[in-house]
């Protein structure tokens, strides 16, 4: 089972090749791959396995950015109206991130404040 931050379910979905560094882009590249298979998860507001790339990510496992952060990660809890913990099959937690924020046009409300946000915004396909 892999855990996953709450936001991280819509980067994974408006991820389009670029990120913070050549080793960022590869991990979100070779874990989409992964996700294909449709594995078990489970949603945290904690570092994951994208986090581990990450150039804010510190040595003691924190993000540079934790307040910021965390946010977006309660922002994608409220509105999917679940809890960090609960566990999921991948594709049902995408289809319920698309669902409920993409399609609603909830990303600027939930990611407010990304640097990532406008990029997000442009390519947003749902």
């Amino acid at each position: 089972m892999y855990k996953i931050r709450a936001h991280h379910g819509v980067c994974i979905q408006l991820f389009r090749g670029r990120g913070y560094s050549v080793e960022f882009v590869e991990n979100m590249t070779n874990f989409i791959k992964i996700l294909k298979d449709n594995p078990k998860i489970e949603v945290v507001a904690q570092c994951d396995v994208l986090c581990a790339s990450c150039p804010h990510k510190s040595k003691q496992d924190r993000c540079g950015r934790y307040d910021k952060v965390l946010q977006f990660d309660n922002n994608v809890l409220t509105c999917l109206n679940i809890e960090a913990g609960q566990k999921f099959f991948w594709n049902d937690f995408r289809d319920n991130v698309r669902k409920e924020i993409l399609e609603n046009n909830k990303l600027q409300e939930v990611c407010n404040g990304c640097s990532w946000l406008e990029f997000c915004l442009k390519n947003n396909r749902a």
